[in-house]
């Protein structure tokens, strides 16, 4: 099962990039909409390791770009500044 994580984002330079490596340690696809932020968020993501989308600000219109572009038959909605704990993608599977 594939699973794409999606996280939308407005100035979380600080913490962007502990999420994208907790759910690319999952074997995810990453996509962080970015709704211009301007502290770096973007480059921040981007060296972590996420695919980074553009969109006008607005977590719901940042959430739906990015479930728009995700390729994995799960998508998983993620807060910025969450960290997903170590085997999140098998509990997940296996729960579904």
């Amino acid at each position: 099962m594939r699973l794409s994580v999606v996280i939308p984002a407005l100035n979380e330079a600080g913490a962007v990039a502990e999420a994208v490596r907790s759910a690319a340690a999952g074997g995810a696809e990453v996509l962080v909409v970015d709704g211009g932020s301007t502290d770096g968020t973007p480059e921040r993501a981007a060296a972590a390791g996420a695919r980074v989308l553009h969109s006008s600000p607005g977590r719901a219109r940042q959430l739906g770009v990015g479930a728009g572009e995700a390729r994995g038959e799960v998508v998983v909605f993620l807060h910025a500044d969450t960290v997903l704990p170590g085997g999140w993608a098998p509990a997940l599977s296996g729960a579904l």
